[in-house]
């Protein structure tokens, strides 16, 4: 199979299939001709300093498996799903793509309802963190909802949603740290470095706050590769944002 490295940070947040992406362009370098292709440098200037991945180079596999109806679940998640349907007053695409699964459904709203409850972030943190995940895994599915969640809830500037969405610097210093510390944290398995984690302190962060993320990074896992999976269709347009009751309902509960 192709490897080609791929620089995956901002404003590389193109797939390597994609066009203009860097595993692009080494595919024209090599001629396609290798069994393992590499880009020829370290790391792009449109993204400095960012560590290089490798991905297959091969299009991504979607399952034949349908999203399911209430009755079609197992009893664990049926009921799972009637909550959420009664709480929500529609039921969630990406609940329907969990509910194969009961363990997996259950271990995501549970992940999700420990963060939101505590994180210790302020609900525009959380948007922040959930964002910043969700763009670096490439889900257009959360990062849809949670930019919706973040305008109409956490009351964040259309900019700075564009800026998460993009992996740009943000307006405010604080919520800019901890944005990129939270994609660093995702880029490096885990592992940021001491000069990292201490921009991130000097921000007013603690160690304490580096847990919370990495549930969230465990949550949005689940959701982001179930969405990858199904290629998940976006429903938000069952939100009327202009109703505002309707939204306090339904963005804090477990959505996405």
């Amino acid at each position: 199979a192709y490897v080609m490295k791929y620089v995956h940070s901002s404003p590389c947040f193109r797939r390597p299939w994609q066009s203009g992406s860097l595993a692009e362009e080494s595919v024209t370098q090599h001629g396609g001709n290798d069994d393992v292709m590499e880009a020829d440098v370290d790391h792009d200037d449109r993204c400095p300093n960012t560590p290089v991945r490798s991905f297959p180079m091969l299009q991504p596999y979607h399952t034949a498996l349908p999203l399911l109806a209430i009755d079609q679940a197992e009893p664990e998640a049926q009921a799972a799903l009637q909550a959420a349907q009664a709480k929500l007053g529609f039921l969630p695409n990406m609940y329907r793509a969990m509910a194969h699964h009961p363990g997996l459904f259950a271990t995501y709203r549970d992940g999700y309802d420990r963060f939101r409850a505590t994180s210790g972030f302020t609900p525009t943190e959380q948007e922040v963190v959930f964002i910043s995940i969700s763009a670096v895994n490439h889900c257009t599915y959360c990062t849809a909802a949670h930019a919706v969640f973040g305008s109409a809830m956490a009351k964040m500037r259309s900019e700075d949603l564009r800026a998460l969405r993009s992996g740009d610097r943000l307006t405010d210093p604080k919520l800019d740290a901890l944005a990129r510390f939270t994609r660093l944290m995702v880029e490096t398995r885990g592992m940021p470095s001491t000069d990292a984690v201490a921009s991130f302190h000097a921000h007013g962060y603690t160690d304490q706050h580096i847990l919370p993320i990495i549930l969230a990074i465990a949550t949005k896992t689940i959701s982001n590769y179930v969405n990858h999976l199904f290629e998940t269709p976006i429903d938000l347009s069952l939100i009327h944002i202009s109703e505002p009751t309707r939204l306090r309902r339904i963005s804090y509960a477990v959505f996405c």
